[in-house]
This record gives C-alpha cells, structure tokens and sequence, in this order.
C-alpha cells in the first residue's frame, strides 16, 4: 500500500474521531481542505494563516491539511507550524 494512500485512510480515521457515539457531528460547521502542494515557501506561511482564520470564522469542525510537499524553507516551516498549533480549529 502507497504512503499516500495510509495518509489518507489516517486522515479519514481522525475525521472520524469527531463523531460521537450517537453518530451525530460535533457541530454543524463544515471540514475545510487547505492544499499545501509543492515546496514550501514564504508565500506558503500567510495562505495557511489565513485559511486557518477563515475556517474559523466560519465555524468549520476540522481543518484538513491536504499536504503533498518535499520540504522547503524553514522559517516558513515553523510559522505553519506555530499557526496550527495556536489553531482554535482542531487540524489534521
């Protein structure tokens, strides 16, 4: 099996997770998809910023980082990095 192809079951697992027993959603927000593609560059930080903020806004349950990238920069690295985890939003 491709490594891309456990990513994405692993994804789908953990959207999963925010289901309760009941089978009802947590929350009635939508699941945002930010693709992260190719190298990761300065440009990259504030457009991963900003979608977090924006899923925020409105009300999204899960932000899933769609990411298919061979590295980059890392100061820009760390500023994703530091926006996910200051995410109120939970992203997977």
């Amino acid at each position: 099996m491709s490594m891309r192809r456990l990513l994405s079951l692993a994804l789908v697992g953990g959207v999963c997770l925010l289901w309760p027993d009941d089978g009802t959603p947590q929350g009635a927000g939508p699941v945002f998809v930010v693709p992260v593609h190719g190298e990761i560059e300065l440009g990259l930080a504030p457009f991963v910023e900003r979608s977090l903020k924006e899923a925020r806004a409105a009300g999204a349950r899960a932000v899933i980082l769609d990411l298919e990238t061979p590295g980059g920069r890392v100061d820009a690295a760390q500023r994703i990095t530091n926006a996910v985890a200051d995410s109120e939003v939970p992203v997977y």
